[in-house]
């Protein structure tokens, strides 16, 4: 019993964490995109994630036991990969919010994704928090931009499709992965893309941007932090919370980076008007439902 209560308080701690991380993730894309193309970003990104990992590929890889290269292959493609491209091309046009909003579709295929092929427990309360928070989520949005949800293209689908990747690496460690400790799942994943993202910038003018561009070192700076803080150790953080609270609710962090774009907002002199304030008690809501049944 005081196992249970200390994973779910430690549960809440880090899904409120990440969702200060990865919500502020999108404003740092938009800050590296200012000096580096989208594909030199991604790549950026992956191998700062990489390099600040690499001692413990290096330290553990003659232990990893062969039966867990193929999953680790699937989710360092699928969860960092193939993602960290998409998103970046797509926020070349998409707003932050737009890209918000679309990632809290994560939770939903994660849900569907482990129900049809992981045969995840079935759960009507846990179904009704998925839809219910993505609802708030998609009225937050749609109700406050300009743009709106109806307005997708090519890059707002380039999101939706990082989001079913996503989604599959989450049931991939949730179901495939659970004996490894979450700091090695995060290490070996990412030594999957990390040096091919490293081997294709020696092919760039990304050092010539580094050293030329007048937004060159702060937009290098901004890919760094979201390389080591809202990559890196997020992911090990979110790697460990799908151990200690499931699947489903650990992508529910995806309906709470809305919540933390709102916040940015407002600092930014934005007010908050009351659809936002009703959207913001529905996702709560939705949160609350998918943990309220122990996986």
């Amino acid at each position: 019993m005081t196992k249970f209560l200390s994973n779910k308080s430690t549960a809440w701690l880090i899904l409120v964490l990440l969702a200060l991380t990865w919500g502020s993730s999108f404003i740092l894309m938009k800050k590296g995109l200012l000096a580096y193309p989208p594909e030199q970003m991604a790549a950026i990104r992956i191998a700062i994630s990489f390099l600040s990992l690499a001692i413990i590929v290096l330290k553990d890889f003659k232990k990893l036991d062969k039966k867990y290269y193929k999953p680790l292959i699937i989710t360092g493609l699928c969860g960092n990969g193939i993602p960290a491209f998409l998103f970046a091309f797509a926020q070349t046009v998409v707003s932050s919010s737009m890209a918000g909003i679309l990632n809290s579709l994560t939770t939903a295929f994660t849900l569907v994704i482990g129900v049809v092929f992981f045969k995840a427990n079935k759960s009507w309360l846990r179904t009704l928090g998925v839809f219910l928070g993505l609802a708030g989520a998609v009225a937050m949005v749609y109700l406050s931009s300009q743009q709106g949800i109806g307005n997708l293209s090519i890059y707002a689908l380039m999101i939706v499709v990082a989001t079913i990747g996503y989604a599959i690496s989450v049931n991939v460690i949730r179901y495939k992965l659970r004996d490894l400790p979450s700091l090695q799942i995060t290490a070996f994943a990412f030594s999957v893309v990390g040096l091919p993202s490293i081997l294709y910038l020696f092919t760039t003018d990304c050092l010539d941007i580094f050293i030329n561009h007048p937004m060159g070192r702060i937009s290098f700076l901004y890919i760094a932090l979201l390389g080591i803080l809202g990559t890196a150790t997020a992911v090990i953080l979110f790697n460990h919370l799908i151990k200690i609270s499931g699947a489903v609710f650990a992508t529910t962090v995806t309906y709470l980076i809305p919540i933390v774009a709102l916040i940015w907002g407002f600092v930014d002199g934005e007010s908050p008007g009351y659809v936002q304030l009703i959207s913001l008690g529905i996702i709560l809501t939705g949160v609350y439902l998918i943990h309220k049944e122990k996986e």
